[in-house]
């Protein structure tokens, strides 16, 4: 079973309040989250934010979350100095649209404990190409950590592909990258088939995308997921996946 500290919360649980980092810190805190990803953009790379994620290095695991511009100076800037005080591993996750950004910031990784990750979010991207991609881009970024958003293969799916083809496609995908033993993100949430709108969402397990496949798929393979990152936008939806996935027996008590 999955333990709790393979568990994560994004800043996204704070989107009635303007998807606050430091509402996301006392949150994650309350419920004892050990990881946490912020989304970096233009309204909080200040001194107040750099405070914030300084204290918050200290107890947890800390996942950043890429805009798509990262080459303004003031982003690098505020990279740089949060990567040059932390002690921990951090993950850097650029979505796969703008990966050709993250050559942009290769002089501030160097020397610096960091692993970057790449998200799928293409249109009518296929598990496979995403996987194809994935084969080619690791051989000049050792090391690089796929983040599976499994909802968007199922709402960006090209128009004429079947949603059990795709889940086909995903589930043989994750077995793929576990038999190459990569260390891999799920980003988490759930909803009907093609329904991506915040009215669809539903707890983990109560949607239609394959949650209990994919579970028991990786469960043998614990020891490669890096974190099961919630990506809900309010806590309510994260408290009952969490009791869906204990009275599932996927998550240990």
């Amino acid at each position: 079973m999955l333990p709790f500290s393979k568990l994560g919360l994004a800043n996204s649980v704070a989107y009635q309040e303007h998807y606050s980092w430091q509402v996301t810190i006392e949150l994650a805190k309350q419920k004892q989250f050990s990881t946490i990803q912020l989304y970096v953009n233009d309204t909080n790379i200040d001194e107040n934010h750099l405070t914030i994620i300084k204290e918050a290095t200290q107890l947890f695991n800390i996942h950043l979350h890429l805009p798509s511009a990262i080459a303004s100076d003031a982003v690098k800037e505020f990279l740089d100095e949060f990567l040059a005080i932390s002690q921990k591993e951090v993950i850097l996750i650029q979505h796969q649209r703008y990966w050709f950004t993250v050559d942009e910031i290769k002089p501030i990784l160097r020397n610096r404990n960091v692993l970057i990750a790449i998200e799928n979010d293409l249109p009518k991207t296929k598990p496979i190409d995403f996987l194809n991609f994935l084969l080619k881009t690791r051989k000049d970024w050792s090391g690089l950590i796929p983040v599976l958003d499994i909802s968007r293969f199922f709402v960006q799916k090209p128009i004429k592909e079947n949603e059990q083809k795709i889940k086909k496609q995903l589930l043989e995908m994750l077995k793929t990258i576990i038999e190459y033993n990569w260390p891999f993100i799920l980003h988490t949430i759930d909803h009907a088939y093609h329904q991506l709108e915040r009215h669809a969402w539903q707890p983990l397990f109560e949607g239609q995308l394959p949650w209990s496949q994919i579970f028991k798929i990786m469960e043998p393979h614990l020891e490669l997921l890096k974190c099961l990152m919630f990506e809900y936008e309010n806590w309510d939806m994260v408290e009952r996946s969490i009791e869906n996935m204990r009275s599932l027996n996927f998550l240990k008590l």
